[in-house]
């Protein structure tokens, strides 16, 4: 076993020092991290600092490098499913029983997912079974379950909405069917709604697009509740575009709101909210 103390990753005034313990393979037993450490084909790489975004993700996708970053605040482990990655990512749980929590696990299968788990075990477990599952497909860039709405799940905000049937301008999005594009348009979004706090107001942004898979399924929801003349409830994952063009799969929950309108095109409002939902796809 050959001890090092003193390890620095990146550099100036803000490096910070790894403890680690090597045995004569080179395999890591024992790390103390500050910031983030890379490890491929389940070793401890050469320091490559701390790269930009771009390498970063070249680091991963292409070579199969896991980054493990942990600080008294908690730890991430962040790798590439469809890479190389699978000793990586075995030495990385390895050491998750010596590292503070929370743990989270983001990982990228057409976007970036993000789990969050208390306990080194529970992160150990979701990382071998998702290493099991491995070559799954998905098959869809949007998935919706419809449940009833139990106070333990749903964000405060959307249960006042359920009970009352009714939400403020600003907290939704409003959405008026179009019979020439076969599907709802979005022509107010809310400042305090959900997308209104990420993407803007624009009708326009990347989440109120009425066309691809993401508008298609909103429309069939929308219809829906039009068709039922009553509050719809749905969890959603979905994969969207954020303002930094960066990709990931968000779990938000919705409830969509038909508006009474004699003899004009269906009306619905729609609140949402961020929050874990109950399914997994992966």
């Amino acid at each position: 076993m050959v001890p090092l103390t003193g390890f620095a990753t990146g550099g100036g005034p803000h490096a910070r020092i790894v403890s680690l313990c090597i045995n004569t393979a080179g395999e890591i037993t024992r790390m103390t991290v500050r910031r983030s450490t890379w490890i491929m084909d389940g070793k401890i790489t050469d320091s490559p600092g701390i790269p930009d975004e771009a390498r970063a993700w070249q680091f991963m996708n292409e070579k199969g490098a896991v980054r493990l970053t942990a600080s008294p605040a908690g730890t991430e482990v962040r790798w590439v499913v469809a890479s190389p990655h699978v000793l990586s990512l075995f030495a990385a749980e390895a050491l998750l029983g010596e590292l503070q929590g929370p743990f989270m696990l983001r990982f990228y299968v057409g976007g970036w997912f993000e789990e969050r788990f208390d306990s080194g075990g529970e992160a150990a477990d979701r990382i071998r079974s998702l290493v099991m599952h491995a070559d799954r497909h998905l098959t869809s860039r949007i998935f919706v379950q419809s449940a009833e709405p139990h106070s333990a799940t749903v964000p405060e905000p959307l249960l006042e909405v359920w009970r009352e049937q009714a939400v403020a301008r600003d907290d939704a999005v409003e959405c008026r069917y179009e019979a020439d594009l076969d599907g709802f348009v979005v022509r107010h979004v809310g400042a305090r709604s959900a997308i209104g706090r990420i993407w803007g107001t624009d009708p326009t942004s990347f989440p109120c697009l009425a066309t691809g898979a993401l508008g298609r399924n909103a429309s069939l929801s929308y219809s829906k509740a039009v068709s039922l003349g009553a509050p719809l409830y749905e969890q959603v994952l979905a994969a969207l575009r954020f303002p930094d063009q960066s990709l990931n799969w968000v779990p938000y929950h919705r409830v969509i709101l038909p508006v009474a309108c004699a003899g004009a095109s269906p009306v619905v409002l729609v609140a949402s909210e961020y929050a874990q939902v109950d399914f997994r796809v992966l």
